[in-house]
């Protein structure tokens, strides 16, 4: 892992988006942490360094695959991965069009956060080798 790797978590509940945080940043990760759409879009405008965002589904203010979509046009090398509680969750074509795989949704709660740290690392190898 480059320990210079930027994640950007994407969770409105605190207790959720505040482990997230504090297990990537022990696993060596820089993490920027924020709640809703808006924040998210304005951290993808000025972090250019950010590698991979961890998107909730369901946000305040809009759901996850809407701001994936936005956040893919501002920042298109951004891999992203899906943390949902909903069982029934499935990635749109839009989503897998942008490079989006089945693997890339997790589920909530981890009970092992180690699938997280491998989930941040494939992305980072997939995009290294561009698809």
């Amino acid at each position: 892992m480059d320990p210079t790797t930027r994640i950007l978590v994407v969770e409105d509940d605190p207790t959720v988006r505040l482990n997230l945080s504090a297990y990537l940043e022990d696993d060596g990760y820089d993490v920027t942490t924020v709640g809703d759409s808006g924040e998210a879009i304005e951290a993808a405008r000025t972090d250019t360094d950010l590698s991979v965002a961890i998107v909730d589904v369901r946000l305040p203010s809009g759901t996850g695959d809407d701001l994936i979509r936005t956040l893919h046009e501002i920042r298109p090398s951004l891999g992203f991965l899906i943390h949902t509680g909903s069982v029934r969750y499935e990635l749109s074509e839009e989503l897998r069009s942008i490079g989006m795989e089945p693997g890339d949704v997790l589920q909530k709660p981890q009970v092992d956060m180690t699938t997280i740290s491998r989930a941040v690392a494939r992305i980072i190898a997939r995009k290294a080798r561009g698809s």
